[in-house]
């Protein structure tokens, strides 16, 4: 995934890099989808239809690219046309295509999107979706007061247990070890000519990661690996930093 492009029709290559919490985020809601088919399988006795699940996956496949492209309304219409297939939904795709309705200017049909995610999946909720762009557009629909209500309940019940002391600094050392990656790769793209200053930001990477590399040690040192069932999704800031450090650190 880090070192290897995809490769879309209409959009040509994209690259998914693991160091981006988003691309992991993506990779892991594909493999929770894969897990659940699988258990369906197994429960049913009944084998998927491949050539239905192709379809499907074309579909999604290319609502993505009209995505990237910016055709909002061509994208909402592949994703609509994907969802006839009802055994093969994902729950991420229902989250996208009320992105993409939002962005064309269809809120009736973003609204039913996220309804539809939150039926599927009674726990899910997102701590980023307040903050996404994609869905600025229906902010001021009374119906969004609505998802945020229900999505802050699902937060409480979820967390109820959590050690939020701990789970806040995963968070913040994620967060640092992700900013200074996304400056490094929008530099390293918009001004390659400027060696300098991918330099410069470069070394404050390196030491941003020596610091994340303390933190993190101390906490395994301390009190071995906490998970999802203490801090959700913040564990995910373990992989982060242990990626980045020494051999020696990663065998550790």
């Amino acid at each position: 995934m880090q070192t290897e492009s995809k490769k879309w029709p209409e959009k040509g290559v994209y690259h998914w890099d693991v160091t981006d919490m988003h691309n992991m985020q993506s990779v892991a809601i594909s493999l929770e989808d894969f897990k659940n088919k699988s258990i369906r399988v197994m429960q049913t006795g009944t084998l998927p239809d491949v050539e239905e699940s192709r379809k499907y996956n074309s579909l999604i496949s290319k609502a993505d690219s009209s995505y990237m492209q910016q055709n909002y309304k061509e994208a909402e219409r592949y994703f609509t046309h994907a969802f006839d297939f009802k055994n093969y939904v994902r729950g991420q795709h229902l989250y996208n295509a009320a992105c993409v309705a939002s962005l064309a200017g269809h809120k009736d049909a973003a609204f039913w999107f996220l309804e539809e995610r939150m039926k599927a999946e009674p726990e899910w909720y997102s701590l980023n979706i307040e903050t996404d762009k994609d869905l600025l557009p229906i902010h001021d629909d009374v119906r969004w007061n609505k998802i945020m209500n229900a999505m802050h309940e699902r937060q409480t019940r979820k967390e109820a247990n959590y050690d939020t002391p701990l789970r806040n600094q995963l968070l913040e050392i994620a967060k640092d070890d992700q900013a200074i990656r996304q400056e490094w790769r929008m530099t390293s793209r918009q001004q390659p000519q400027d060696t300098a200053k991918i330099d410069s930001i470069f070394s404050v990477m390196a030491t941003i990661d020596s610091v994340n590399q303390q933190k993190i040690f101390k906490i395994l040192d301390s009190r071995g690996f906490v998970g999802k069932d203490k801090v959700g999704d913040a564990c995910r800031a373990y992989w982060l930093v242990v990626q980045h450090s020494s051999v020696e650190m990663q065998r550790k």
